[in-house]
């Protein structure tokens, strides 16, 4: 092999060095902004959840139902909290899910957490509030198709059972 052929050599492979550092960083960079959207997306439900948690409070709550024109009985101060909880859980839940559609969590993991949610949409009053919640605009969404199935395979489960 003469100088000219190894010259000839190294740069066909220092081009595909070029072209494979070149796929990896653009993979690389397409990971990154998913992780970051991610990040992006938990922190807008952990800051919401966190406030209907808060506002779930017992005083919160009477205030709202005051402020609104009504008189905060017992009862409409329980369905309000029972209700902040629910979108509480509703949005955690589609976080979860987003998460998954994105690739960021495992399949064994998204399995744990269908089961679970299976589980508690088995009890009545959080069954009515994911079967009655407002559908958005454009139609339902890829995460209220998820939580319709499950809602119709453990209201299967509970006609068997």
């Amino acid at each position: 092999m003469t100088l000219s052929d190894f010259a000839t050599f190294s740069t066909a492979i220092s081009g595909l060095a070029v072209t494979a550092s070149l796929i990896y960083l653009a993979l690389q960079t397409q990971q990154s902004a998913k992780h970051t959207r991610a990040l992006i997306l938990q922190g807008r439900v952990e800051r919401v959840v966190g406030q209907h948690l808060a506002i779930a409070n017992s005083d919160l709550v009477s205030s709202w139902i005051a402020e609104n024109g009504d008189a905060p009985t017992p009862e409409k101060v329980r369905r309000r909290q029972f209700w902040l909880q629910s979108m509480a859980y509703d949005l955690s839940w589609e976080d979860t899910y987003s998460q998954f559609e994105a690739g960021l969590l495992g399949k064994e993991q998204f399995a744990d957490f269908r089961a679970h949610i299976a589980q508690i949409v088995r009890a009545p009053a959080l069954r009515s509030y994911f079967l009655n919640r407002p559908v958005p605009i454009a139609g339902p969404t890829a995460f209220h198709r998820f939580i319709n199935s499950l809602l119709s395979e453990s209201a299967v489960s509970l006609s068997d059972g």
